[in-house]
C-alpha cells in the first residue's frame, strides 16, 4: 500500500515540476 502512494506522490511531484517549469518557460519567452 505504501509503495502505492510512494508511487502516486512521485508520478503527481513529476507532473507538478513540469507544470512549472513550463509556466517558468512561457514566462521567460514572453519577457523577451
Amino acid at each position: 500500500m505504501s509503495n502505492q502512494i510512494q508511487r502516486l506522490e512521485k508520478e503527481i511531484g513529476v507532473q507538478l515540476f513540469k507544470r512549472g517549469w513550463d509556466a517558468e518557460l512561457t514566462g521567460a519567452g514572453k519577457q523577451l
